[in-house]
This record gives structure tokens, C-alpha cells and sequence, in this order.
């Protein structure tokens, strides 16, 4: 086995630092023997079968040329060691940064998630994807820009074939990649793999970022942490989820994703990740910023008839978007009507006091830019829809038994059946039907309930199907899987996790 160590030359290089060390090998940080301010990484495997992914991931990173991906300096998997020079990065990976924040604010994970979506843009543009996304492989720079990593697992796509980077990679050979974060067509090997696959694992990155912990069953990253943008729910959804379901490129993630806000002259918004000491005025703001209404920290106040330490509360919650004109922070007024009618319709009213005077169209708004600010996020203020509990949904049932068991004394019952095998399965199809047509059946009708997918759409027959095979097993397993009811977030049984629906009260 190789033993590195301080001082050892590979290549042009000198080794000063060990950066990392894993099953593949070990990451230096070196210096060039010559030009001293010259600093690179170099990634050496220790286990021959791990120069293949060396190798592999030098072919295909210096295929891409990306300021988010960082630039390859030099191959040789011939060497005594082998070996693989980068550029050096300065910055963390996320993963350390998960562990000293435990999860970040919105708009960080915002600006992580756009220039990321950007990196894998282009990557699957030219036909690679990276098949292992983690926080462990995306470094963050001091200034806040993103840099992917690791593409030892990266495969070139064309076609209709799979087409490893120089066939490195033995055939049959089981796929790579962490398996918390792997999309499930790679997991069980269902077709080839797609931009896709990349994109699946993006959301479990979103999820965790938020929340401090990888996703669980049909949770929302809204459930953990309150006062989240819309956004974040939107794009968790369109992207955990099935292949066929999932958002089909970076173009349709970007598409949900908030528009950056227009500054005016004179004012200045410093890009990337924050410090502790900025967090404070990184955080994004629920509706774009008008850059015409901006107003001061004290004005802001009084607009929501808050203290200040309330106001900044409000920009830890990620509700509001401050930024800095000629050194003050500055709130736009748009955003602080928003904020004030989201607060209104949680019960909590917040009346602006009295203005003297008559107000100035600097300092006041009237119907008609109401109106506008309710048009600028409506599904921000539609309320989701409550899911049912187990006693609901109990009577539901109940009602629904009853009319099985009459469809099967007038169609089932003649051919001769089991009176009580008829009627569970009368109860059973009823059901099936019924869910994928219209989403309720005459019990759920009757009780004001329906059933939909965990995004809040319509059920199909399929999807239908599958819950009602399910709903057998919950049945059989003593009844267990209905019993979890009252203790799921979203008042799931196991049948409902099994097919991804939610029962909820039905809007009037």
C-alpha cells in the first residue's frame, strides 16, 4: 500500500497538506516546486480498482469547462501513483457546513440551488451526468460560489446507449453512487439513466439543507421549518419523486424557482454565501423586490407595527429581503404588505399605525397596487388543504362498507362467491374506481374528504390501484396500517405512503 507524506513530489508538485482521505484514496493539497503561489489537489487512488473512477472522472471533467466545476490540471493513471491535479478550492463542502449550521436559511439554499442547477445544466447539456450528488461533493467558496466535484461516477449518455467514459467501467458491475441520495431507477437498475437521476438527488440536497436531515416518507421540508417561501415545497415536490413524474430538466426546476429582484442605482447586493455577520441581510424575500418602494428599517417597522427585533425576526424567518443602500438597510414595501397579509390571515392582525397627514406616494399604496401585490404569489396565500384523521376517515369507511356490500348482493352475489369475499372485493374495486375517477368515493363524499397525491393532484386509476391493493395489507397486518394514522404528519397510512396519496378535506 502507498504511504504519503509531507514533501513527496507528484508530478510538479509537492505534497504540504492531506485534504481528505476516503475508500478511493487520498486528497493533498500541493504546491508547484517552482511558482510557490501556485496551489492545486491532488487526488491519488490507493486501490487499483479505484483508478478506473480516478481515470473516469479526470476524462470527464476536463471535458467540461464550467467556473462550477473544478478545472482539471493534469491526468497520469500510469504513474507511480497515479494521480489527478485540480485547481484548489478554498471554501468548505457542504457537508461541513450541514455540521457546524446544522441547515441553512432559504436564500442561501436558493443561491446554492441556482448555481448548481447551472453546473448540471450544462454538464447534461453535453450528455454527461454526475450520478453522485451529495453535500460531500459540492465545495462553497469563501465568496459563494458553488463548485460540483467528484464526477469519478460520471457517465456520458447518447442515445439510446450508456456509454461509460472510455468503458472504464466493468460491465454488469453494480451502479455507483451514496445510496441516501440515489434516484431509484439507479438504484434498481430500471432503464438508463437520465439528467433526471441527477435532479432526483438535487431535491434530497434541497430537503436536507433546509431541514438539517434527509427526507422520510411524504414530509414537506415546510413541516420542519416554518415560514418557508413557497418555492421550497414546489421544487421538493418536482423533484423526490418518480422518474415519470419528476421534473424533466433543469429548464422546468428554474421555471418555479423565484425571479431575482431588479436593484436601482446606488443600491448594492453582495451575491453568494453569507457570513455570519451578513446572514442577516441574505435571506430572500416572499415576493420579488420592487426596486421604486424601498424604504428604511424604521419606516418598515412601522408598516407592520412591529419592534425592530421583530422586523429582524422576520429576515432570520426568511420573509423579508433587506438590502443596503449607501450602507442602510432598506425593506421593499411591496414585500412588507405581503408579509403584513399573510400575518392577517393567520389570525394574527398587524394594523399600521395611523400616518399623519395625507400619505405621499413615496410613503402609501393604494387599491389598485393592493391588488397587484395578492396577483404577484397567489399560491402563497391559498391555504393547503387540512389531511383527515382516522376518525373521518373511519365513518368514510363505514359509509363506503355499506355500499359495497349492497353492490355485491345485486352483481357479485349471483355468481356465487363467498358472501364475505364478495363484499371485500366489491368494497376493494368500489373503491378503485371511484379514487381514480373522481378521488372519492359516496362515504368520502358524504364526509366532505378525497383522495389525492402527495403534490395535491388528482389521483389516476393506477395510482387508485395500487392504494387499494394496500389497503389490504394495511387491513391484514392487524390492522397497522391504518392504526399509524393519527401519528403521521400528514395523517398517512401505510397504503397512503405506498402510493403516495394523502387524504385531505376538500375545498368548497
Amino acid at each position: 500500500m502507498i504511504t504519503l507524506k509531507t514533501g513527496d513530489r507528484i508530478s510538479e508538485y509537492i505534497l504540504e497538506e492531506p485534504l481528505g482521505k476516503g475508500g478511493f484514496g487520498e486528497v493533498w493539497r500541493a504546491r508547484h516546486h517552482l511558482w510557490k503561489d501556485r496551489l492545486v489537489a491532488v487526488k491519488i487512488p490507493l486501490r487499483p480498482e479505484a483508478v478506473q473512477d480516478l481515470t473516469n472522472e479526470g476524462l470527464i471533467q476536463a471535458s467540461l469547462d464550467h467556473p462550477g466545476i473544478a478545472q482539471s490540471l493534469g491526468m497520469d493513471a500510469e504513474s507511480d501513483p497515479p494521480y489527478f491535479i485540480v485547481e484548489f478550492i478554498e471554501g468548505n463542502s457542504l457537508r461541513v457546513v450541514l455540521d457546524e449550521q446544522e441547515k441553512l436559511p432559504s436564500a442561501t439554499v436558493l443561491s446554492i440551488l441556482k448555481q448548481l442547477l447551472s453546473v448540471l445544466e450544462y454538464a447534461h447539456e453535453r450528455g454527461v451526468i454526475h450520478q453522485d450528488i451529495k453535500p460531500e461533493n459540492i465545495l462553497v467558496t469563501e465568496d459563494g460560489v458553488v463548485k460540483l466535484t467528484d464526477f469519478g461516477l460520471g457517465q456520458t449518455v447518447t442515445g439510446e446507449s450508456l456509454l461509460l467514459s472510455a468503458s472504464l467501467r466493468t460491465a454488469g458491475a453494480s451502479p455507483g453512487g451514496t445510496i441516501g441520495y440515489i434516484a431509484p431507477e439507479i438504484r434498481d437498475s430500471e432503464g438508463t439513466p437520465d439528467g433526471r437521476a441527477d435532479l432526483y438527488s438535487v431535491g434530497i440536497l434541497v430537503f436536507e439543507l433546509l431541514t438539517g436531515r434527509r427526507p422520510a416518507g411524504g414530509e414537506l421540508p415546510s413541516e420542519l421549518v416554518g415560514h418557508l417561501p413557497p418555492w421550497c415545497d414546489r421544487v421538493f415536490r418536482g423533484l423526490y419523486t418518480r422518474r415519470e413524474a419528476r421534473f424533466k430538466d433543469v429548464a422546468a426546476v428554474r421555471a418555479v424557482l423565484p425571479t431575482p429582484p431588479a436593484l436601482p442605482n446606488g443600491v448594492s447586493k453582495s451575491a453568494g454565501y453569507p457570513t455570519p455577520e451578513e446572514a442577516t441581510e441574505k435571506n430572500t424575500a416572499t415576493v420579488p423586490i420592487a426596486s421604486a418602494t424601498l424604504v428604511a428599517a424604521a419606516e418598515a417597522s412601522r408598516i407592520l407595527g412591529v419592534s425592530s427585533d421583530q422586523l429582524r425576526s422576520f429576515v432570520g424567518e426568511g420573509k423579508l429581503n433587506p438590502v443596503s443602500v449607501n450602507g442602510m438597510l432598506h425593506y421593499d414595501r411591496i414585500a412588507l404588505l405581503q408579509v403584513q397579509e399573510n400575518l392577517s390571515s393567520d389570525a394574527t392582525p398587524v394594523t399600521p399605525p395611523p400616518v399623519p397627514n395625507s400619505p405621499s406616494p413615496s410613503h402609501g399604496i393604494d387599491v389598485s397596487t393592493q391588488h397587484r401585490v395578492k396577483d404577484l404569489h397567489p399560491q402563497s396565500r391559498i391555504p393547503q388543504p387540512a389531511s383527515a384523521g382516522l376518525f373521518v376517515r373511519m365513518i368514510a369507511a363505514l359509509i363506503d362498507l355499506v355500499v359495497a356490500f349492497f353492490i355485491a348482493r345485486m352483481v357479485i352475489g349471483i355468481s356465487g362467491l363467498w358472501p364475505e369475499f364478495s363484499v371485500a372485493f366489491s368494497f376493494l374495486t368500489y373503491g378503485w374506481i371511484c379514487h381514480g375517477v373522481t378521488g372519492r368515493t359516496v362515504g368520502k363524499l358524504f364526509m366532505g374528504i378525497r383522495v389525492v397525491t402527495a403534490g395535491g393532484d388528482p389521483v389516476s386509476i393506477a395510482r387508485s390501484l395500487i392504494r387499494s391493493l394496500g389497503m389490504v395489507l394495511s387491513i391484514l397486518c392487524f390492522g397497522f396500517g391504518y392504526l399509524i394514522i393519527p401519528f403521521t404528519s400528514r395523517k398517512q397510512g401505510w397504503h397512503d405512503y405506498l402510493a403516495e396519496t394523502v387524504v385531505v378535506y376538500s375545498r368548497q
